[in-house]
């Protein structure tokens, strides 16, 4: 779980966009739900979001080496 104060991002307003990278090449194929929660520190309110998304087996690539002759 990260952690991401916005003091720290020297950003402040109505709308805050954070982004971060998920490395997804350390996932097993299936399906997952990420999830995002926000807390405004001055008023103590939280906010969830939540997505579904999956990740599939890598599509083998054709090389000379696995391309049968005549295919």
């Amino acid at each position: 779980m990260a952690v991401v104060n916005l003091a720290d991002m020297k950003q402040t307003g109505d709308q805050v966009t954070i982004e971060r990278l998920l490395a997804a090449g350390t996932l097993t194929p299936g399906k997952y739900t990420l999830e995002v929660n926000a807390t405004d520190l001055l008023s103590n309110v939280t906010i969830s979001r939540s997505a579904e998304f999956s990740v599939k087996n890598p599509v083998e690539q054709k090389t000379a080496a696995n391309v049968t002759p005549g295919r």
